[in-house]
């Protein structure tokens, strides 16, 4: 391996995706690091994505196989990558040109870091950007998990990650169908330190109905991610762990609102206050939606929207 010069595998898993599979793949060959691989998995693509992608056979391993959801595809594509350094980059969304060159210097610089992430740009269907975002809590290097699991807030298209702490944290758990990058991210955390450039470097498409779909399943899954790292690290302050079942019990009912699904709303918002019945966030909330619940509705549609 050259140490000065590490070999990159970038990842991109696709499904019926060909338009936008072909802008990603575009991107990633436009890097201005080259000393890197493209490993296109097509989940069982029934549209011409593979007939769109032949255009590339020389600078693209394509991978077909049956359809199993985007973390097996991510995990065929890491059992084929040759690269020291993992990037993951999904059909529908983009590279800057500086995004593999940036993040690879930087964790060369920062030998202790094995995950960087960057802010990103927001884009729509047509690719204009309508906003970019760095969570606040990502600005310094150092030991995340009990950050991470309050709140997901790595955009899944900014990840560049050391192979050997995929390997030690395990490959992403493909019985999940909705959170498995954060569970992934969430794993990594508890072996390595977690690095950011506080640069957008990526782009990251959204709709405006992503936020209501499989609400039922993300919670589900939620849960399930939560109760594992619980299990994973006894190390964890008590008052961690309310406070990180609090906050997602009322991420879930903001979401059930703008759903318009008052009961699973209150629901969610009751065992938000059993958790942790001390957050001013909660309460806050809950006093909005007695006095403004019109202006609580546009706020918490562009906040959930660009979280």
């Amino acid at each position: 391996m050259n140490v000065n010069n590490p070999f990159v595998s970038v990842i991109i898993p696709t499904y019926n995706r060909s338009h936008l599979t072909i802008r990603a793949v575009e991107s990633v060959l436009s890097q201005t690091y080259k000393n890197l691989e493209i490993i296109l998995v097509d989940d069982g693509s029934t549209d011409d994505t593979k007939e769109r992608l032949h255009q590339y056979k020389e600078r693209v391993r394509y991978i077909y196989k049956e359809n199993g959801g985007v973390c097996s595809a991510r995990n065929v594509g890491i059992r084929n990558a040759a690269g020291s350094i993992i990037a993951f980059l999904d059909s529908d969304d983009m590279y800057e040109p500086q995004k593999i060159e940036l993040s690879v210097r930087y964790l060369l610089k920062h030998p202790h870091v094995g995950l960087v992430h960057t802010a990103a740009y927001f884009i729509d269907d047509d690719d204009n950007i309508l906003d970019w975002k760095m969570h606040h809590v990502n600005k310094k290097t150092g030991w995340k998990k009990e950050k991470l699991v309050f709140k997901n807030f790595i955009c899944n298209p900014t990840i560049v990650t050391l192979r050997k702490y995929i390997d030690k944290a395990g490959w992403f758990n493909e019985e999940l169908i909705v959170t498995g990058d954060w569970d992934m991210w969430l794993r990594i955390s508890e072996y390595c330190q977690v690095g950011s450039i506080d640069i957008p470097l990526s782009k990251y498409r959204i709709t405006s109905m992503s936020c209501y779909k499989n609400l039922d399943i993300t919670s589900q899954e939620t849960f399930y991610i939560l109760e594992e790292f619980f299990k994973r690290n006894s190390d964890v302050s008590y008052w961690c762990k309310r406070k990180s079942y609090s906050r997602h019990y009322l991420s879930m009912a903001e979401c059930y609102l703008l759903k318009e699904d008052y009961q699973k709303m209150k629901e969610q918002y009751v065992l938000a206050l059993k958790n942790y019945p001390f957050s001013l966030k909660t309460v806050g909330i809950l006093l909005y939606y007695i006095v403004a619940f019109s202006s609580l509705r546009k706020r918490l549609s562009k906040a959930i929207l660009f979280q």
